[in-house]
């Protein structure tokens, strides 16, 4: 009896280990876990378009921001990455109609933490997003034609 007991409880065991196995997975290298998420800061400065079709060949988008810990830790990310609270492009955008934000990802947008008077359009020529404009903590919308570090996020 105590032998089926444990032969039992052992391959119930290994099953739960493989099921569990299964659903959890791996960032790739080089790539930050958070909530479920993967990140990767990368300081190459390029356009906002240019930054998303990169994300987007490594299977992902420009990084979402939907609260105040998940803003944290993109600071966090760009300063432990950079050295320094490096200008970074975020994916949100309203190129489609101005004053309608969206995320390039896909996900609601409904971000309210912007900095103080942001977002402008000033000119009439800001439609993309960037966190730490000139190192200040807060997110601002600026020309899509600026080159900026940039964070991408994706599925394990």
């Amino acid at each position: 009896m105590d032998s089926v007991l444990l032969c039992t409880l052992l391959l119930c065991g290994f099953g739960l280990g493989v099921a569990v196995t299964a659903v959890y997975k791996m960032c790739p290298a080089g790539w930050t876990r958070y909530r479920g998420d993967c990140y990767l800061y990368d300081d190459t400065e390029l356009t906002w378009i240019q930054a998303e079709l990169h994300c987007i060949s490594n299977h992902g988008n420009l990084a979402t921001i939907q609260n105040q810990h998940q803003y944290t830790f993109l600071r966090s990310l760009i300063f432990k990455s950079a050295g320094t609270h490096k200008r970074t492009w975020v994916g949100g955008y309203d190129g489609v109609e101005e004053g309608t934000w969206l995320w390039s990802r896909g996900t609601k947008f409904d971000f309210t933490q912007w900095g103080p008077e942001e977002p402008n359009d000033f000119e009439g020529n800001e439609d993309c997003m960037e966190i730490n404009r000139e190192g200040e903590d807060f997110v601002n919308d600026i020309r899509c034609g600026r080159e900026n570090s940039f964070i991408c996020v994706r599925r394990p």
